[in-house]
């Protein structure tokens, strides 16, 4: 038996962190399926693929305990569109084969599945335990999610790379494409200095990011060598790690370079954005042409048109200088950047990595390489 009534709110809130987790298209039927189980008081809903793992536990009055397998995407979308209140859910005395979701007038009903064939992901003996502060993991993945891969043929450049750092007391996240790079440094936790270099995978990343804007609870992280456990709150994740290697990386941060101008963060942006009006293609080269007091931004755009625009910065260097850069990858530096800081670039000449900070926090870099135009 399986009967619970559920404030739609919480309900559906609970739903949008869990079912983003199915795919889409799945070989096994089951796996399209979200896991309901009804225990006194509370429902307890987990999503499942090949690799991720999402259970939110969330109050609940239970007139019957049990579970069921409810598919995923079609629950969300009927439960999200009623009205405010609560919604029903049981199984159908008549079809016992249905389960029956109803609020006020509206019912509805669907096939379930036995969740004896529920898969789940198998939890190692974690090695190292402790706490992340939420604002040091909203950091970490804010500063690098832009520059993880998108289903590189590159497994290891698709998450984010976790190691610390024992002798600064810091733990460092990083990400790259291979075309550009981003690392934050943050106070080691306590308890993580046993923790063994790791890679977070994106979709992962950006499943917690968006459970994380609901959920202000610090995260407790249970780290293997396989696996990651993270709970916040109510909310448990449990993800396989990308078994592949990080490339070596520190040393393509150019901290040694020396020249460089600054700018408000938020005016850089506002103009590389305009002058890709002109084009289709935002991954156009930009070219930014530095003096001591004045930074020039030209591209040319499409049917021969061009932009033009002006700023003025300050600089350290007294010689010309001149570079061509990504658009979109300065534009996705610069938004990660806060809107109030000023932006710092770090160059060495027009072929090189070129260093960007903002002024007040050097303890995240984001590197690009130049582009030959």
């Amino acid at each position: 038996m399986f009967e619970i009534i559920v404030q739609k709110k919480l309900f559906v809130k609970s739903l949008a962190h869990v079912q983003a987790v199915v795919e889409r298209r799945n070989v096994s039927a089951i796996l399209s399926h979200l896991k309901l189980e009804a225990t006194e008081g509370k429902l307890t809903l987990t999503a499942v693929d090949n690799t991720l793992s999402i259970t939110e536990t969330i109050e609940a009055e239970v007139i019957h305990t049990g579970s069921i397998a409810i598919p995923a995407q079609t629950l969300y979308d009927i439960a999200r569109k009623f009205s405010d209140g609560t919604i029903s859910l049981k199984i159908d005395e008549a079809q016992t084969s249905m389960v029956e979701i109803s609020s006020g007038f509206s019912v509805f009903h669907l096939p379930y599945l036995s969740v004896d064939d529920f898969p789940t992901i198998d939890q190692d003996n974690f090695d190292c335990k402790f706490t992340m502060p939420h604002i040091s993991m909203q950091k970490i993945i804010d500063k690098n999610r832009n520059t993880i891969a998108q289903e590189d043929a590159r497994n290891n450049f698709n998450g984010i790379y976790f190691h610390p750092i024992l002798d600064n007391n810091e733990l460092r996240g990083t990400a790259t494409d291979g075309h550009r790079l981003s690392s934050v440094r943050v106070l080691l936790p306590e308890g993580a200095e046993k923790i063994k270099p790791v890679i977070i995978p994106r979709k992962t990343i950006f499943e917690l990011a968006k459970i994380m804007l609901d959920n202000s609870h610090d995260l407790d992280m249970e780290v293997s060598t396989t696996k990651v456990k993270i709970t916040l709150g109510d909310v448990v994740i449990i993800t396989k790690l990308i078994d592949s290697e990080f490339p070596e990386y520190l040393s393509l941060i150019p901290y040694a370079n020396t020249s460089y101008f600054s700018l408000p963060a938020t005016d850089l942006s506002k103009a590389v954005d305009r002058s890709t009006t002109i084009v289709l293609d935002k991954s156009k080269a930009v070219n930014l042409c530095i003096t001591q007091e004045q930074l020039e931004i030209q591209l040319v755009g499409d049917n021969q048109s061009a932009s033009n625009e002006k700023l003025e910065i300050e600089s350290n260097n007294a010689e010309k200088f001149e570079v061509a850069l990504n658009a979109k990858y300065l534009l996705d530096i610069l938004a990660s950047l806060d809107p109030s800081s000023n932006a710092r670039l770090k160059y060495s000449d027009p072929y090189s990595a070129i260093l960007a900070q903002a002024e007040d926090d050097e303890k995240t870099d984001f590197v690009i390489m130049p582009m030959r135009v």
